[in-house]
């Protein structure tokens, strides 16, 4: 199978700007987090420490470097991280469903994925989202591809089955700890991602934060950007310096060295 020239890395803020409430503070203000943090039958240490630093977390990637740091703290009791780790995550997954029943992408998206399509044929997605809706879209402008191209691969799992959440391995914790990193779920799928990097000449980005626990990805993705065409969509102007900022931390060199052997376009969705 030929490896696609294009992919597609979508984030979060491509859920968010077709319409759905998928952000982190909108799970923690549902119901779902509520009730594990409000139960004093059965206290959950790690949504007390979520909801003590919640001022500071604005995005999944902050919420990520709180369990980091919830790892790094004095936890005594492992195997009751352990469950409650798995609480919040199955209470994100049904907050989740509950929202996403009616999944459909908004006309602005809607022409923006078919212009994407329609610019290259051989077009790959990862979705590092839960939802459903992109794949069969997606699938639908090419039903009869037999390439594996115009199909979205999601490493953190699917509503349907199961997800995946937490941090990276290059966020050292203890060893009862581990079963926060998201590389050791059974679920986590990155099958063939280093090879589609290298070979792919053209990457666009949707609503990506970079944040330490997917580092492993964009170390991958900018580790390799000579000659190829980044096309990044992000928020707006703060944002985009933060999508600076993380590419130089990650690849350490400038963007000055980078622009030089790379092209780099960054879109704002809002101005």
């Amino acid at each position: 199978m030929d490896s696609p020239t294009t992919l597609i890395f979508i984030g979060n803020g491509f859920d968010v700007a077709a319409g759905y409430p998928t952000s982190y503070k909108d799970f923690y203000e549902s119901d779902y987090f509520k009730k594990i943090l409000n139960n004093t039958s059965n206290i959950n240490q790690l949504a007390k420490y979520i909801d003590v630093y919640n001022n500071s977390i604005h995005g999944w990637a902050d919420l990520e470097k709180i369990l980091y740091e919830y790892a790094k703290s004095d936890v005594n009791d492992t195997d009751q991280a352990f469950n409650d780790f798995i609480d919040i995550k199955k209470a994100l997954k049904r907050y989740l469903s509950s929202i996403q029943e009616q999944e459909r992408l908004n006309d602005e998206l809607s022409e923006l994925v078919d212009t994407w399509l329609k610019e290259d044929p051989s077009t790959k997605f990862f979705s590092y989202n839960y939802s459903k809706f992109l794949g069969p879209y997606v699938r639908q402008r090419n039903p009869s591809s037999s390439n594996g191209c115009y199909d979205v691969t999601q490493p953190h799992g699917y509503l349907w089955d199961d997800i995946v959440l937490g941090i990276d391995e290059s966020q050292e914790v203890n060893d009862e700890l581990s079963f926060l990193y998201k590389s050791y779920d059974d679920k986590y799928n990155n099958s063939n991602i280093i090879s589609h990097i290298e070979n792919a000449k053209r990457i666009i980005i949707f609503g990506c934060a970079m944040g330490d626990s997917d580092y492993w990805y964009f170390k991958q993705i900018f580790q390799n950007y000579e000659n190829k065409f980044f096309e990044i969509y992000t928020k707006d102007e703060k944002s985009k310096q933060n999508i600076f900022n993380r590419i130089r931390q990650i690849t350490q060199k400038s963007i000055a060295d980078i622009k030089s052997k790379a092209t780099i376009n960054i879109f704002k969705t809002e101005n």
